[in-house]
């Protein structure tokens, strides 16, 4: 009986430890992928705060310039009409825009930002590890009882999740287009308007290529870390299974045992029994 209780408790631990740990793996995967995509949200904000900025009409400045222009002469007479309009100078305003300053902090922004989103993914990883180790744990520890758990296979199967390799997104090959480059100085409305509508277009192009690189790795982070989860949480309960698989065994053996001396107690019996009936 003690071992047939020994069989069923070990049973029931496993079947609840099985639903806790991969409920609880499921749950930290899902953590990071949040993390993740919180990172992109941080770099698209980032993005959109800097089309604003780079296309603030605070950066067009005014200036102004001489232009000749004709005018009617005053009087009214023959020789007024005989020579016509006059050329006189005039001071006029137009919108300039110096566009040296907007590629050289467009550069460095691509370039920072580049930076602090492979910095953002790195960080989310290496803290994910430990969150992890610390809480898998946990939820093994609760599930199984410390008596059963064996620590080793426990390190083993975690390090094999911390281990993993993941492929970051390339940022390296975002650059500038040519015809944002190089400028100079815009002067009018319609140039100056002209070269804002393609900075957007850029600054759209390059929230667009960070959004679909940041998806692709989310989708390569989920399905690397479902595949190990399934290999990982099998290995920890395999060993337990073949526990049980021992025990029943075990049952089976001693049970065969008692059916064997159960037997060769009735033989006994049996042939004391032929002994009485010959000898009366």
């Amino acid at each position: 009986k003690d071992l047939e209780e020994n069989l069923k408790e070990l049973q029931k631990k496993i079947h609840n430890a099985e639903a806790v740990i991969e409920d609880k793996y499921d749950e930290l995967v899902e953590d990071l992928i949040d993390t993740i995509k919180e990172n992109k949200k941080d770099i698209l904000r980032k993005i959109s705060n800097t089309v604003y900025e780079l296309t603030d009409r605070d950066r067009v400045e005014e200036e102004s310039y001489t232009a000749i222009v004709e005018k009617k002469r005053g009087g009214t007479g023959f020789l007024d009409w005989l020579l016509g309009p006059k050329e006189v100078e005039e001071i006029r305003y137009r919108s300039v825009l110096r566009t040296g300053p907007i590629e050289r902090e467009l550069d460095k922004f691509i370039k920072d930002l580049r930076i602090s989103a492979e910095e953002e993914l790195e960080n989310s990883i290496k803290d994910w590890r430990r969150k992890f180790r610390s809480e898998f744990t946990i939820a093994l520890r609760n599930s199984l009882g410390d008596e059963l758990l064996d620590i080793g296979l426990l390190t083993k199967s975690i390090a094999s999740i911390e281990k993993s390799n993941f492929k970051f997104p390339s940022l390296r090959d975002i650059r500038i287009p040519d015809d944002l480059r190089d400028q100079g100085v815009l002067r009018g409305d319609y140039s100056i308007e002209l070269y804002f509508s393609k900075l957007r277009r850029f600054l759209d192009s390059l929230d667009d290529k960070f959004e679909d690189r940041i998806d692709e790795f989310i989708r390569e982070v989920k399905s690397n870390l479902q595949g190990k989860g399934k290999e990982v949480i099998k290995a920890i309960l395999d060993k337990y299974r073949s526990e049980v698989e021992s025990l029943k065994k075990e049952i089976e053996n001693k049970q065969f045992t008692i059916d064997r001396l159960n037997k060769a107690l009735k033989d006994l019996k049996d042939l004391k029994r032929k002994l009485l009936l010959q000898g009366a």
